[in-house]
């Protein structure tokens, strides 16, 4: 039955990823393809069991330091052995007729060189499955139509793809550069001198709305469109600064909303007549780093409060005991740390903040009663769920970019002791949103000069809590 048909490898570019590989490989080891194939996971510096859950299938898995989608999918290309290699994503369940499909269309004729087609989401309600098989045949159609019109090539959609490898190897591979989104819009612009791209847009994969669910709909398709524009027609993606555009245009709006309604209900700073301060730790836990702050804190005899993110407390259920144990304060910091997550209905709201408040008892043994808004953006509605839930709303008066991976240990202290006044609430970032094993090493490093130079300074380190406390017994 394997006379005839090509030896294919499958890529599959993995990062942190131990929630859905399984699946994914399951659905790739169950093809339907009458010739032989090979699965190669790229683990790209997973920080998770990525790595152990791909080698427990039998299939090959090789490490790629460099992040990225571009250079994980280029050292797939380096590692496979077949004819055809074929792309998806491991947060991706491809069909079981989907190698078959794709073999069949690329050995029907030499013009075609590459083979694709669209996908749908599967961890949406029916309606939203239903409308994401509606919206992207209809897009994935006017994107190939676009295309032609400009001359600029067939679609090509990196999650359902595959290719002859000697064409690929033929136009260079892929753009190693591009580490984010576009690395399969420039792969087609490139394919162009060698033949067609073939659309198969009634070959769904499906993938995960995770990102969708995380970034919100408004900045997941911007980041998109701009980035297929911006390397359609100028063979580079956008900077990071237009990609966070929506973010930022929100978060004005927001801003413009809190001073029309004031600050009620939300607390940003303690007494100003008291000279105590209180240390806050955002999107943790974050292992190594949170043990390491946790270290420091006891060796000065200091009680901090720690913002935890639901997604992270059901990793460390054990270090979430260690810091409730340790007499410091444990908040509630939503659960998957959504920048839209202000904006959402109030409903929604509510049962993302419930289900933090679950996890992170469950976690840690004790029920937060402070929540701090995922990058302190909030809207009357978000106050209304808090409130509801019995949380009290906590932002901050004093921050600075500590969690950016070139900021310098000593940037960071100068920051935090220029703002620092009596009554603050600082703000520290022990990990990095729902990111795994985020370098901190710069905060581990600045913490002890900040705390020394206070102590300096005289201020008495206190809990949230207990800054409310004073606050309220100053009448504040």
């Amino acid at each position: 039955m394997t006379k005839g048909l090509p030896f294919v490898s499958v890529v599959v570019p993995a990062r942190n990823e131990e929630k859905l590989l399984a699946q994914c490989l399951n659905s790739l080891q169950e093809q339907d393809y009458a010739g032989k194939y090979e699965i190669i996971v790229v683990d790209n510096a997973s920080t998770d069991r990525t790595y152990d859950i791909a080698s427990s299938f039998g299939v090959k898995v090789v490490r790629e330091a460099n992040i990225g989608t571009g250079p994980a999918r280029q050292r797939g290309l380096h590692e496979a052995m077949g004819e055809i290699v074929a792309f998806t994503d491991a947060d991706t369940v491809v069909p079981r007729f989907w190698l078959t499909t794709l073999v069949q269309r690329l050995t029907q004729g030499s013009e075609v060189v590459a083979v694709t087609g669209p996908y749908a989401f599967f961890d949406v309600g029916p309606m939203a499955r239903a409308l994401s098989y509606l919206i992207n045949f209809i897009f994935i159609n006017l994107d190939n139509a676009f295309r032609f019109a400009m001359r600029k090539g067939g679609t090509l959609w990196g999650s359902n793809f595959a290719i002859k490898k000697q064409t690929l190897v033929e136009v260079g591979g892929f753009d190693a550069t591009i580490k984010y989104l576009g690395e399969d819009y420039d792969l087609s612009l490139r394919l162009i001198r060698k033949g067609r791209v073939s659309l198969l847009s009634r070959l769904f994969v499906l993938t995960s709305a995770r990102r969708l669910k995380e970034q919100g709909l408004l900045c997941t398709y911007w980041n998109y469109v701009v980035n297929y524009f911006s390397i359609l027609f100028w063979h580079r993606p956008l900077s990071q600064n237009l990609e966070d555009l929506p973010r930022k245009v929100a978060k004005s709006l927001l801003k413009r909303l809190h001073s029309v309604h004031g600050y009620g209900g939300v607390v940003r700073c303690g007494d100003g007549r008291s000279r105590q301060i209180a240390l806050t730790f955002d999107d943790g836990p974050n292992e190594p780093f949170t043990s390491r702050i946790l270290d420091i804190l006891k060796e000065y005899g200091i009680k901090a409060t720690f913002f935890l993110i639901g997604e992270n407390a059901e990793r460390f259920p054990e270090l979430c005991q260690r810091i409730r144990k340790g007499g410091h304060i444990i908040g509630n910091h939503s659960y998957c740390h959504s920048w839209w997550l202000a904006l959402s209905r109030g409903k929604d709201i509510a049962e993302e903040l419930q289900l933090a408040q679950e996890v992170i008892y469950r976690a840690s043994g004790g029920k937060p009663e402070l929540f701090r808004p995922p990058y302190g953006l909030w809207t009357p509605w978000l106050l209304k769920a808090a409130q509801k839930l019995g949380l009290k709303v906590i932002t901050w008066n004093n921050m600075t970019a500590d969690w950016k991976p070139d900021r310098e240990a000593s940037d960071i202290a100068a920051a935090i002791l220029k703002r620092a006044r009596p009554g603050s609430i600082i703000v520290l970032h022990d990990g990095r949103a729902h990111r795994q094993s985020y370098d901190r090493t710069a905060l581990v490093v600045a913490l002890p000069l900040i705390l020394t130079a206070l102590k300096r300074q005289e201020y008495e380190f206190v809990t949230v809590p207990e800054l409310l406390k004073s606050k309220s017994s100053q009448g504040g």
